[in-house]
């Protein structure tokens, strides 16, 4: 999030989607990069937060856009790729009911937890280390 409102109002929104009844999805143009990003309401005594999914130059972002993020039929998670050479790696997932990513060690059972009707094709998981 910006430090002010007036920044924040200057943002370039290009697309936005309510997931859930706390759960925005953004796309925005921030200076030369694509930003995704989710916006909820954290509570009222702290406020609105945003989590940053995808920040990346435009370019690279245009792209790759259609293989970047999945989401869930339910719209409880999202699966976060990033581009390689050799093709998509699932690098997070996301839970829009709780506002938290998944445990690294473990993206991959996430994953097939959470999108059990969409096994990954195009997508790999990178091999632990």
């Amino acid at each position: 999030m910006k430090k002010t409102i007036k920044e924040d109002q200057e943002r370039l929104i290009l697309q936005s989607e309510l997931l859930n009844d706390n759960t925005l999805l953004e796309v925005v143009a921030d200076h030369g990069n694509m930003v995704v990003g989710v916006r909820f309401v954290d509570s009222p005594l702290t406020g609105l937060r945003e989590h940053i999914l995808i920040k990346m130059d435009i370019v690279e972002y245009m792209k790759h856009q259609d293989n970047l993020m999945e989401i869930n039929e339910d719209k409880t998670s999202i699966a976060i790729f990033t581009p390689t050479e050799e093709g998509y790696v699932l690098k997070d997932v996301y839970d829009t009911l709780e506002h938290q990513f998944g445990y690294q060690e473990f993206v991959d059972i996430e994953y097939r937890k959470r999108f059990p009707n969409k096994p990954l094709k195009g997508q790999y998981l990178k091999e632990k280390k």
